[in-house]
């Protein structure tokens, strides 16, 4: 009995540690889980508000590298394509317009809204939005 016990508990260990047994890879992933990973990062202002508010300024930050593009017209929807994301890199970026209104910024990862704010003002409007990846 003790004898086949033995072999149950080698046979079961031998599964367990097979299972466990995963392919390594040299090129980083796009698995929500996995770092480093490849994405496309997306920055959109939408305008909710304010028939004067019809463009801004915004500085983005993204791991690798950064923006500042200046007067652009809302709706502003810029894109980058970034490799080796690491676990907890941030992304972030805020918006100025010189005029009362309110705006949306919307942070995209792969095509997926991640991270949302609002911002309002009279004579000028300010917000900023960030995200971490988890």
């Amino acid at each position: 009995m003790k004898k086949i016990l033995a072999k149950l508990m080698a046979f079961v260990a031998a599964i367990i540690v097979f299972a466990s047994c995963s392919k390594s890879s040299d090129s980083p992933s796009n698995d929500s889980g996995s770092y480093p990973k490849n994405v496309t990062l997306e920055y959109r202002v939408t305008k909710l508000s304010g028939d004067k508010l019809t463009s801004g300024s915004s500085i983005v930050i993204y791991p690798g590298g950064q923006d500042s593009p200046d007067n652009l017209a809302l709706p502003i929807s810029l894109k980058y394509d970034v490799k080796d994301v690491k676990q907890f890199d941030g992304f972030s970026a805020s918006f100025t317009g010189l005029a009362t209104g309110s705006v949306r910024l919307d942070l995209l990862v792969d095509g997926k809204v991640v991270k949302s704010s609002t911002a309002s003002g009279t004579n000028m409007v300010y917000g900023t939005v960030t995200y971490l990846f988890p």
